[in-house]
């Protein structure tokens, strides 16, 4: 069977000739694939988690603005019995959520109503960068084979990675337990 490709040589026409458009998608999804989740704009979804069988079960969010229903093992689970925070935790009052993977269904509303400044920053950043060839060799050995990358001024290679700076930056809208 073979697979598509996941993309076109009008895409690298396109990333050759720097395209904005095509740049900002990039930064955009470098960011959401590094932070795990969506960040802006505020949407209403339903997200299916695994307990662990602790009290606090984490939602795959950094700013949660509301519950509408939590579910486990297909049985409503009344408000009184839950508390949430704003950072995605779900809050069992009394005992514990189950083990089951796969068991507890949560209708949520999520995400910055606006993009966050900072995160904006970043994504302006990474565009930025994409046009810097990521393969610019700056000095190249022989003997034991020692290659130097030319860098960009804020340390990153090419533009197509998060420099520590800006992971530094992002580090608040990541989802705890992204490695």
């Amino acid at each position: 069977m073979t697979m598509p490709l996941l993309a076109t040589s009008t895409d690298l026409t396109k990333y050759k000739d720097g395209d904005v458009d095509q740049a900002l998608e990039i930064a955009t999804s470098l960011i959401r694939e590094h932070c795990g989740w969506h960040i802006a704009d505020s949407i209403t979804a339903t997200v299916t988690v695994d307990p662990t069988h602790h009290p606090i079960l984490m939602l795959p969010t950094t700013y949660l603005s509301a519950v509408t229903t939590v579910t486990e093992l297909g049985e409503l689970v009344p408000a009184e019995e839950y508390d949430w925070s704003e950072l995605g935790h779900l809050t069992r009052r009394c005992g514990r959520w189950g083990w089951r993977p796969r068991s507890v269904v949560v209708t949520m509303t999520h995400g910055y109503p606006e993009i966050p400044p900072e995160v904006k920053a970043v994504a302006l950043g990474i565009a930025a960068r994409i046009e810097t060839p990521a393969s610019t060799v700056r000095a190249q050995g022989a003997g034991v084979y020692n290659v130097q990358m030319a860098t960009n001024p804020d340390g990153s290679v090419g533009g197509l990675s998060l420099n520590l700076e800006e992971r530094a930056v992002l580090a608040r809208y990541r989802l705890e337990g992204i490695a």
